[in-house]
Order: C-alpha cells, then structure tokens, then sequence
C-alpha cells in the first residue's frame, strides 16, 4: 500500500511500568521524525495501529502526544510525537471501570499491589487510594479524550474473554461525546483475537487511507 512501517518495542513487565512505556514509544516517533529524510517520509502523516495492550498504549500515545521541545539540547526531542489517526484491535481503555465492575480503591486494600507494576516504575507502592485513582486515569485511554484528538478507529469482538468488549463501548462513548472523528467495528463471536483477524487489517489499511492519504472508503460495518 506504500507506507513505511516501523514496530517500536516499548519495553515489558516487570522493568517498565506503563508510563515508561508510552514514553518509550513516544521516543520512537521522534526518532522517525528526525530520521524522516533517510526514509523518505512524509512526517505530517503518521498514523499508530495497536492490538490489545499494544492498542491500550498505541491509543495512550496518539491521545496524549506533543509538539516536543524546541529549547531542549537534545535535537531529536524537538520532534513532535503526535500522529494523525490510530487504529486499536481490542484495547484496554478504563481501568476503573473493568467489565462493569467499578474499581474501588478505597475499600480493596489489595488494588494497589495488583496494578503496581503496571502503574509505577520501582518496588514502590502508593500510600493513597487518591494517588492510585489518579494515575490509573492517566493510564486510561478513556480519560484521555479530547476535542482535538486524532481519529480512531476500533475493533472489538464481542465474546472477548480477556478485554471486555465493554472497554471499547465506554471508549467509543468518550470520542463520540468530545466530537472526535471515530467508529467501532465490532465483530460477532469475536475472542482474544480470531481467526480471520486479517479481514480487519485491511479495513484498517483502507481506513488510514481515508485519513492519511484522503481516499474515500466507506465501511457499512462500522458503528
């Protein structure tokens, strides 16, 4: 199809925890942008794709992205690390809301031992339901949204047992709601993935053709 692809490994458990990660990630955009002449690059039209926590931290990134830094004396931070569309297979997207059971930190002592190393970098935990509460949202795609977001397109199948189909209802919830450009496909007996995953990866192909390139291609499946 003509892009140039590029896989950025973000790191793994128990050595990053998840902020770290999205950093990491971050870096990597940079580090294309800066290289973009040795590529041959149109920089100005990056999109991200993910699946599972691949998409959780692929939707962290493309919503909390930033300009970079001009007076910083490193050259490649002043690389923007924003991209212009990302496509999420299945995502985690609010971790205070798993499945239709609200997380609560003030009553499950055990909460925070649980989500640690996902959370935190460190053998340190947090000593307040206030601090933990505020770092999930962080790490929440959900949480995240805002009116300037780039479009999304996600993918979900709808017996998923291991990310509830219900994480990407509430996230399509919150795009819809901040007017950002978005939809939903969703995919009937769909797991944790399934077997003709490569049908939607080329919808997800033609998807950021509309959005990279400005082909138009209409999906009657998308919600």
């Amino acid at each position: 199809k003509g892009y140039t692809v590029f896989v950025v490994r973000p790191g793994s458990m128990t050595k990053w925890a998840i902020p770290e990660m999205v950093d990491h990630i971050k870096m990597g955009i940079r580090w294309v942008r800066f290289n973009k002449d040795k590529y041959g690059l149109d920089t100005k039209r990056m999109g991200i794709v993910g699946a599972s926590a691949g998409g959780h931290l692929a939707s962290l990134v493309a919503l909390t992205g930033d300009e970079g830094s001009p007076q910083s004396k490193e050259p490649i931070l002043h690389e923007s690390c924003q991209v212009q569309a990302c496509a999420a297979f299945f995502p985690p997207a609010d971790f205070l809301a798993w499945g239709g059971l609200q997380v609560d930190l003030d009553k499950n002592p055990g909460v925070p031992l649980m989500f640690k190393n996902i959370l935190f970098a460190g053998p340190a935990v947090p000593r307040s339901p206030e601090r933990l509460r505020e770092q999930m949202m962080k790490i929440s795609p959900a949480h995240q949204v805002k009116t300037d977001s780039p479009p999304f397109l996600l993918f979900h199948g709808d017996k998923d047992p291991v990310v509830p189909f219900q994480q990407s209802e509430i996230f399509i919830g919150r795009l819809k709601e901040k007017g950002v450009d978005s939809q939903l496909i969703v995919k009937p007996g769909g797991e944790h993935p399934w077997p003709t995953l490569h049908e939607e990866v080329k919808v997800a192909v033609d998807w950021m053709d509309t959005k990279l390139r400005g082909t138009s291609v209409v999906d009657s499946t998308s919600n």
